[in-house]
């Protein structure tokens, strides 16, 4: 076999060398079609089958000035219909680990998309001044109260097996109050619920310090910032693939 044809018994290592992924499988998920609308419950449905933490991606904040900031998916892997949502303004006290009060997020210009990720974690009874709770509220765009079930079941539980960890659900006039008081013991857990309506305004009151709650983009399947494009595979690949034989002609 002359040098001009021998390189062709070592195109299948090129073609395996541009088919791997760059940065390993990926072990997140994705919820479709979106669980059923969550309702009042004493205890929030365990979800069967229990995804793995969603693939998503948190908004760009700005620093607060005067419990006042801004937050943005432009610019990060989030799907396009949450990065068209723009910059929406926050005012308040916050919703993460070590915050307590109420929080207002503002979407009116462009609307929160329906299937947003609300990840809650510590909702229990483990605080010394009580159990851990959430209230929340959404409005429309033209700022009339959502009465309909807006958030989904839990669709992705992390750091239990056991249904009995999940906090409360309660529903009633639009307003959605997840309660960790009948939950034993102090276990640490994360869940994620999605919504299920358009929001224009939402509004999250938060008792303690401990527990915690964001809110989390899609990312779509092929995302352009986690994974590098094609042709920079290719040419990689191309590379290694010249210099295996290069060396292997030497």
């Amino acid at each position: 076999m002359s040098k001009y044809t021998n390189w062709i018994k070592y195109l299948p290592l090129g073609i395996t060398l541009i088919a791997q992924p760059a940065f390993g499988s990926s072990t997140c998920s994705f919820p479709n079609p979106l669980p059923p609308a969550l309702g009042s419950n004493t205890i929030i449905p365990f979800p069967v089958p229990n995804l793995s933490v969603p693939c998503s991606e948190a908004p760009i904040y700005t620093s607060p000035v005067n419990s006042s900031w801004t937050g943005t998916w432009v610019g990060t892997g989030a799907d396009l219909p949450w990065r068209n949502v723009g910059t929406f303004n926050v005012t308040g006290s916050g919703t993460g680990s070590g915050f307590v009060g109420t929080t207002t997020f503002d979407f009116v210009t462009n609307p929160l998309p329906v299937g947003t990720y609300f990840n809650f974690g510590d909702v229990d009874n483990g605080s010394a001044t009580g159990q851990e709770q959430f209230i929340l509220q959404a409005f429309d765009s033209s700022g009339n109260l959502i009465t309909t079930n807006w958030l989904s079941e839990a669709f992705s539980v992390r750091g239990t097996s056991s249904p009995t960890d999940l906090p409360s659900s309660g529903f009633s006039s639009g307003i959605y109050t997840i309660d960790g008081m009948n939950v034993p013991g102090n276990p640490l857990v994360g869940f994620t619920l999605a919504s299920l309506e358009e929001i224009g305004t939402l509004v999250i009151q938060k008792n303690q310090s401990n527990n915690g709650f964001g809110l989390r983009a899609p990312t779509p399947t092929e995302n352009p910032t986690d994974v590098p494009e094609t042709t920079s595979l290719l040419g990689l690949a191309f590379i290694g693939l010249m210099g295996f034989i290069y060396r292997r002609k030497c």
